[in-house]
């Protein structure tokens, strides 16, 4: 398979809300992550010697970008930046239902929808919301250096 896409920036915070939710079970190079329901588990593992991973979350295997499982693996192993303070911030949120809400809403928009939602609710729980979305940008770019393939 080809080179991952650059993910919607709201997987960044996703990833974030899931470390600090404890929702991620790292073994070594592969970890257990818990959807935001808690109604779906991911598998995820990263192959350091191919550049690559294998996750079984929809986004890393079927849309070709870097779900927030992988995402959250990455940080969780130091292959990528990690803000805990900005991950307190993003703390229990309802990824699934906002995502499913803005996607009524908004169509394929909504991915962007649920990322100013959540901007929104950090600011409201004291997060400046540009530091968040400099570490967005940092990370982004860190996954594009990464290169990984899936």
């Amino acid at each position: 398979m080809g080179l991952l896409r650059a993910p919607p920036r709201e997987k960044i915070l996703e990833a974030l809300s899931c470390i600090a939710d404890g929702r991620i079970l790292v073994s070594g190079n592969r970890a257990k992550v818990l959807s935001s329901t808690g109604e779906r588990e991911y598998e995820v593992e990263i192959i350091e010697e191919d550049n690559r991973v294998k996750s079984t979350d929809p986004a890393t295997r079927w849309q070709h970008y870097y779900g927030y499982p992988v995402i959250a693996l990455l940080m969780e192993k130091g292959i990528i930046s990690f803000d805990p303070e900005v991950a307190e911030y993003l703390k229990g949120i309802p990824w699934r239902r906002w995502n499913e809400e803005n996607k009524k809403k908004h169509g394929r928009e909504y991915h962007e929808a649920s990322f100013q939602q959540a901007l929104r609710l950090a600011k409201e729980r004291g997060a400046d919301p540009g530091r968040i979305k400099k570490f967005v940008e940092k990370v982004l770019a860190e996954l594009d250096q990464l290169g990984m393939r899936a």
